[in-house]
């Protein structure tokens, strides 16, 4: 009897000890998870702010660049009017042509610098704008118009309606 008494609690101690490594191991397996989340989560926040550091600075770019573009653009286009007002026989067709093509790529550059300060202004959070009628017709008219010329230098036609380029009326 007194070999089962000193067996049975030789066997409950050893149960406890057993029971007790295997708490000991669950909790520094845990206690190992519980770090690795920390940190991923402390790397998940360094790389949102180092993102939102980066988004900061793309939207300051496209702001002063769009600005530091306009300046010279309004000289281009001012003295490009001054050209064009000139009398009548100071410029040659060729040379009209060419202040054409001028002009016109001056439009587009003013309207790509609107369009990169708009998105800045989108991005920031300053920009709201209101839904309203688009006149579809007249967009894809000036995109014609303005990609007309490549268009026809590739004798590639670009059409809508009545507004064709050079290259799709031959």
């Amino acid at each position: 009897m007194a070999a089962e008494r000193f067996i049975k609690r030789l066997l409950t101690r050893a149960f406890a000890v057993v029971v007790g490594l295997v708490v000991t191991a669950g909790a520094i397996e845990l206690t190992v998870e519980l770090r690795q989340a920390r940190q991923a989560r402390g790397r998940e926040r360094q790389l949102a702010a180092r993102l939102a550091a980066l988004e900061t600075a793309k939207t300051d770019f496209m702001s002063t660049v769009s600005h530091e573009l306009r300046t010279p653009l309004t000289s281009i286009s001012g003295y490009l009017e001054l050209i064009m007002d000139a009398g009548p026989g100071d410029l040659t067709a060729a040379q009209v042509r060419m202040l054409e093509v001028i002009g016109r790529n001056a439009v587009r550059l003013r309207e790509l610098i609107e369009d990169m300060l708009t998105l800045a202004d989108i991005e920031s959070g300053v920009f709201h704008g209101a839904p309203g009628p688009l006149d579809l017709a007249h967009v894809i008219a000036r995109t014609i118009a303005a990609v007309g010329p490549a268009a026809d230098k590739a004798s590639v036609g670009a059409a809508f309606g009545r507004t064709r380029s050079a290259a799709a009326a031959r």
